[in-house]
């Protein structure tokens, strides 16, 4: 009996000690938040990648595991090896082993995987030597995922993409860029790089915030500021191919003058080319940013000095009276009340004049939603979070900050699986507390309301495009169409953010609907008649508005504009000025033609802004942002800067919504290192990719056009001709012969029924991924056939033929209109197909 006994305490006791072991060793998901504090600081380890002998690309450590593929801040190029070395500074961990998994871009199927537990020690770090199993195609892109795994079983998991290139030329790209790095630092050693520059004797060459390869030598080399760089440089590989690099260079420096020390944020971007004669400099560009000093500022001025800035809304927002008012820069959310003279550093992640990477991670962003009589502000923060409690997580966390106490409070959490590059192109257009705290957003084309006291979600619209959807933040409300089909829209519905309450404008019957844009706090739409509606033979759509109205929130009509045989199709709003973009219906065919803008002169009154943005320019620095503060506001004493306490309590802030990883089927460009901008239609997306020297990316992060990638000649065999017969045009025959290419066999007579675009054709019949091409150059669209993918072009309204080759002087086309195949010069073709519009269509894998 007592044995029994004996045991029973025993394990109870086991029992009990592993309680108590696991409490305070295994790190959890959940942190229990009870009081006051500062915000902790950055604890995880950075990676950096060895590729031969050259240490790159500098990885965050993500929380929470998201899907690989979507990430594309850096890539390494992998040799004949196979082979990669992890190199882990530990910083507050210890790490006992990593996992690496390599995915395919396009679907995440997983290709390779292993563990590795023997991690050398080297000058204080951990390195990893990964040797790849999978056979990988060349030049092609894939995502690796390296997750660091602690002494207490924690993860930490860290994403770049991997290229196999049998010759990146690494050294000689990152030896030739470092050279002129340290080179337009140094004025002695600078003159030696002009040689590589293309100054533009047109340019003003005023302002240091953004520099490139056409720019002076003065401004290249940082004129008078004779910089420091704080801290070590790691470079980014940011595009990567057999003899062209994109690589970003991201550091800080620091400037003294009259005593006064300043820092910037840098960053230079070069694109190389390597031969075995020299190096070539395609192209260079660098931004500068100030770090934001109030003690910088000139006390007689009446300015708050930014300082040297790319940005362009610094998001102000002012009490009533303006005796208060807050702004962003970089992501730093300051405050300042004149009355007492305080100012406030609200949130910021940075270090502003340290060099610790982590903590200067710039992949997130600050939004300021509102500010009352008292100063207390409402701001959402989104992307990674770079230290505290949800440190390495993608979140968006709604704030409150409380001026009188000098602290934040953490209002809602909502975690999201998407990267911030991704994340903000799908935070859409507006976010809004009101005053019943009630949080309005808008996230993968879903608009919610959240009541913060009861904790109710709200889903008020779904499937909303970016593009149907307007906010007015003077006005106080959001306006949307109940449908994205423009053949659909009947209604338009608005929304009062304050009371809830919705006003709904309905198309009468035979009619549709359409929203053009707000200007102060109205309402710009139209009426168009269903059957003026048109479908071009690419799918565009073209939305003849033979009405136009203002009305206010409440519905109330203020002024229309009606002007029999001219149609609108768009509207631009500059200060209180209506430009009104028209077409009128073409005599010769079924279709509309452009016509002379019209415009309207707004009536309403506009409210002068207060707390406005201006340039002035000196000597050393040249062009500078500057805040203008308000005449009743003398400055003539510094502020008392702090720095706020965060809030943290035991009730549950996070809301999950049901779907956070939805992304809209956009095109991405990706340029200077990063998304900017983003498109529906993929011809667009490729125009502005080509003037970026950017990559187009599909929703997937998936590149499916590159600058500088297209072969210089290239011909597509096993093509069957199918000409035009009684039962088949132009059109039809380039679908038949695009389809059976792509190994899709189809009926003639199925394609000839079909009343849609050639878009969607192929969207209906292709197991591929069709693209639409339209408003790319013939040089843009080439690409394609580059990549082994014939292209349908129309050269009038009526008359398609399909490019199936092209060299330095012409391409090759079936024309199934004149029976034959042809070439035609790249000049003449270009002009051909320009006059149509340039619509091209074509598909890749």
């Amino acid at each position: 009996m007592l044995k029994h006994v004996y045991r029973v305490i025993i394990l109870v006791t086991v029992f009990i000690g592993a309680l108590v072991y696991f409490e305070s060793n295994i790190q959890g998901e959940s942190v229990k938040k009870t009081k006051t504090i500062k915000m902790s600081e950055e604890t995880f380890p950075i990676l950096s990648i060895q590729s031969g002998d050259e240490v790159i690309n500098q990885l965050h450590g993500y929380s929470s595991n998201i899907e690989a593929n979507l990430i594309r801040e850096s890539i390494t190029p992998i040799g004949e090896e196979r082979t990669l070395e992890a190199i882990l500074d530990e910083k507050n961990y210890d790490i006992k082993k990593i996992n690496y998994e390599v995915s395919e871009i396009s679907d995440n199927k997983l290709l390779d995987s292993g563990s590795i537990a023997a991690l050398e020690k080297n000058k204080g770090k951990k390195l990893a030597k990964i040797r790849l199993k999978a056979e990988l195609e060349r030049n092609t892109e894939y995502s690796l995922e390296i997750t660091a795994v602690t002494n207490t079983s924690k993860k930490i998991h860290y994403y770049t993409r991997i290229k196999y290139i049998e010759n990146s030329h690494l050294k000689e790209n990152l030896d030739f860029i470092m050279n002129f790095h340290n080179s337009i630092l140094d004025k002695k050693k600078a003159s030696d790089m002009i040689i590589y520059l293309e100054p533009d004797v047109t340019r003003q060459n005023n302002s240091l915030a953004h520099v490139d390869i056409n720019s002076s030598f003065e401004l290249v080399s940082f004129k008078n500021l004779n910089p420091k760089v704080v801290g070590e440089i790691v470079p980014t590989i940011k595009e990567t191919n057999a003899d062209v690099s994109t690589i970003e260079l991201k550091y800080k420096i620091e400037t003294n003058k009259d005593k006064k020390k300043a820092y910037y944020n840098v960053k230079e971007m070069y694109r190389v080319r390597y031969t075995e004669g020299r190096m070539y400099l395609l192209n260079y560009d660098r931004t500068m940013e100030s770090i934001f000093d109030i003690n910088l500022s000139n006390l007689s001025s009446n300015k708050l000095k930014i300082g040297i800035s790319n940005q362009n809304d610094f998001n102000i927002t002012s009490s009533a009276d303006n005796t208060k008012f807050a702004f962003v820069k970089d992501g730093c959310l300051w405050y300042y009340d004149l009355t007492n003279n305080k100012m406030v550093d609200v949130f910021s992640f940075a270090d502003n004049k340290e060099s610790d990477v982590r903590a200067n991670y710039d992949q997130h962003n600050t939004r300021i939603l509102g500010m009352d009589d008292n100063g207390d502000i409402d701001f959402m923060v989104y992307g990674y979070m770079n230290s505290g409690y949800y440190e390495g997580k993608i979140a968006i966390i709604l704030y409150k900050y409380y001026s009188k106490e000098n602290r934040i409070e953490e209002q809602v959490y909502i975690p999201v699986d998407i990267p911030y590059q991704l994340l903000k192109e799908n935070l859409d257009c507006f976010s809004y507390v009101n005053r019943g705290k009630v949080f309005y957003f808008s996230i993968d084309q879903n608009i919610y309301s959240y009541n913060i006291v009861s904790g109710k979600l709200t889903e008020i619209a779904s499937n909303i495009n970016n593009n149907n959807l307007y906010f007015s933040k003077q006005g106080k409300f959001i306006s949307w169409q109940d449908n994205n089909n423009a053949k659909k829209t009947k209604k338009i519905i608005i929304m009062d953010l304050e009371t809830g309450k919705q006003n709904i404008i309905e198309a009468n019957n035979n009619e549709n609907i359409k929203i053009l844009g707000t200007i102060n706090a109205n309402i710009i739409f139209g009426y168009a008649k269903t059957n003026d509606i048109t479908t071009d033979v690419n799918g565009s759509t073209l939305v003849p508005l033979y009405k136009v109205e203002i009305v206010d929130i409440d519905g109330n009509s203020l002024m229309n504009y009606e002007k029999k045989g001219f149609y609108v199709i768009n509207s631009t709003v500059k200060d209180n000025i209506i430009e009104l973009s028209r077409v009128k219906k073409s005599s010769d065919k079924p279709s509309y033609e452009h016509v002379k803008s019209d415009y309207i002169l707004n009536q309403a009154k506009t409210t002068k802004e207060s707390f406005l943005v201006s340039k002035v320019s000196t000597d050393d620095l040249l062009e500078e942002a500057v805040i203008e503060l308000p005449n009743t506001f003398t400055f003539n004493k510094y502020p008392q800067v702090s720095s706020t306490l965060n809030t943290v309590i035991n009730d549950e802030t996070a809301l999950h919504l049901e779907e956070t990883t939805r992304i809209e089927d956009k095109y991405y460009v990706n340029a200077m290192g990063e998304i900017i901008a983003t498109y529906y239609n993929a011809g667009d997306a490729i125009k502005k990719a080509d003037n970026q020297f950017g990559v187009v990316l599909n929703k997937m992060q998936k590149p499916i056009w590159e600058r500088g990638e297209k072969d210089t000649r290239r011909s597509l065999s096993g093509i069957t001709p199918v000409y035009v017969s009684e039962n088949v045009n132009s059109i039809t025959a380039c679908l038949k012969m695009l389809l059976t290419y792509s190994r899709k066999e189809v009926d003639v007579s199925e394609l000839k029924s079909s009343k849609e675009s050639m878009y969607e054709t192929l969207k209906d019949n292709i197991k591929e991924n069709p693209i639409n091409l339209t408003g790319a150059s013939l040089d843009e669209a080439l690409y394609y056939v580059s990549k082994g993918y014939p292209i349908i072009a129309m050269k009038d309204d009526e008359h398609a033929v399909l490019i199936t080759a092209y060299d330095e002087f012409n391409i090759t086309v079936i024309d199934p209109s004149r029976m034959e195949t042809r070439k035609i010069g790249l000049n003449d073709a270009s002009k051909i197909f320009e006059q149509e519009g340039n619509i091209f269509v074509s598909y890749y894998k």
